[in-house]
């Protein structure tokens, strides 16, 4: 598998590996992917909450003529240190919709399960990612958890 250089492309490619609907059931996340506009967006908010992306907004994601959301551009994804997600004042708009209000229960069971499978995501995110990278992830999906509630 090819491995995109220097830290955004890492980071990019990190979030599409988190984010593969058939190994994680958060949401489609990279480049390219989609979701559902239609009550969808709420998973678009979780993958964001467990990827750190800290540079959501409009630009980031397109709407298509079939109403269906592109996420687009995680290259400002998986920070080392906890931090607000929106620590560089790019998070604005329809994207903070969702700070602090409550994950729905079956998106709690897919945090849970992400957990589950967490020594997975170690390791196939092991040689991309920095290890506080990843320390960092799972620090957010065990608050996302014990809260139930999406990130600020």
């Amino acid at each position: 598998e090819s491995r995109p250089q220097g830290h955004r492309g890492a980071r990019s490619h990190a979030s599409g590996l988190t984010s593969r609907p058939s190994t994680y059931g958060l949401a489609p996340g990279s480049s390219g992917s989609n979701i559902e506009n239609s009550g969808q967006l709420e998973l678009l908010d979780l993958l964001d909450g467990v990827i750190g992306n800290t540079d959501r907004h409009g630009g980031n994601a397109i709407v298509d003529a079939s109403s269906r959301v592109w996420a687009i551009d995680h290259g400002l994804s998986f920070p080392t240190r906890k931090c607000p997600l929106f620590v560089w004042g790019v998070l604005s708009g329809a994207w903070d919709a969702s700070i602090g209000k409550s994950i729905p229960p079956e998106l709690v069971a897919r945090l849970k399960q992400f957990m589950v499978d967490f020594p997975e995501v170690e390791k196939r995110l092991g040689g991309i990612l920095e290890r506080e990278a990843i320390e960092q992830m799972r620090i957010r999906v065990e608050e996302m958890i014990a809260t139930g509630r999406f990130l600020a």
